[in-house]
């Protein structure tokens, strides 16, 4: 029985791990602080973090920025044509802005909304990342309601919303253009506006993409481009920013209303 107990208690310790870093054995460095040790580290950091601090700080300070409140409670009296009273009222203006020191390039444009906060549990996870990834077509989404379905008034019944939730059909719509920019003499400057470079590659590749069964066809003439064909889902052709006429196919449109045919066309790039 003894000779059991001994076999059984040198397998268990053949079983363990006697290395020192399991127990515990390895060398270990305790340091003292002391009030000179203290002070010297403080002194250190100090030579390290005020230049860093200093350059920082000049780096912000030389930042212009000009900001202009457009609509909503506080509008200046000069911007009240911007409101917008009643939904996608279709407001025009022209904001101004006197630039008070040069401005190195690039400029950047920002627009900001009070009162929106996307970053809610509720409106975060009203999403499905794979209809926003184009893998999913004509499927019905359980992470997006209430917004996964719209009413087809033409025949009263229910057609999917894809890309469905939230996140996917929250738009900003007020579009911004540069007219002119003039100096101090009022001379006019050549300076356009870009908006291309704005997304990351991984949003544009990996993140977002069309819908599974999406295909599209550059015409050689816009004239030539018809959509008039069982081959094509489009009503009318696409036209790029270059001038370029696109034919298109989106799948499952009997049963799916696509974010692109709702009311902001413009935005998809077929």
């Amino acid at each position: 029985m003894a000779d059991a107990k001994n076999k059984e208690s040198q397998s268990l310790r053949k079983g363990t791990d006697d290395s020192d870093f399991r127990q515990q054995n390895i060398p270990a460095w305790m340091p003292i602080l002391s009030p000179v040790y203290v002070i010297a580290s403080f002194i250190l950091l100090a030579f390290l973090l005020i230049p860093a601090g200093l350059i920082f700080l000049r780096t912000s300070q030389g930042i212009v920025e000009l900001v202009k409140q457009y609509d909503g409670d506080g509008t200046e009296n000069e911007l009240q044509d911007c409101k917008i009273e009643v939904a996608n009222a279709g407001s025009k203006c022209e904001i101004e802005f006197t630039i008070p020191e040069n401005m190195t390039t690039p400029i950047y444009v920002y627009y900001e909304i009070d009162n929106f906060y996307q970053n809610h549990k509720k409106y975060f996870g009203s999403r499905d990342n794979d209809q926003l990834r184009g893998l999913s077509s004509g499927l019905e989404s359980s992470s997006c309601p209430p917004l996964h379905k719209l009413k087809d008034k033409s025949t009263d019944k229910d057609v999917l919303l894809n890309p469905c939730g939230f996140v996917a059909n929250t738009f900003f719509n007020d579009v911004i253009t540069l007219n002119s920019v003039t100096d101090s003499d009022d001379n006019n400057l050549n300076i356009s506006m870009r908006e291309d470079g704005i997304s990351w590659v991984s949003d544009l590749k990996q993140k977002f993409g069309q819908v599974y069964g999406f295909k599209s066809e550059a015409c050689a003439s816009c004239d030539d481009c018809s959509c008039n064909s069982t081959v094509w889902s489009c009503e009318e052709p696409y036209i790029d920013d270059n001038g370029i006429c696109h034919l298109y196919f989106y799948p499952d449109e009997d049963t799916t209303q696509y974010a692109y045919e709702v009311c902001y066309d413009f935005f998809i790039n077929p």
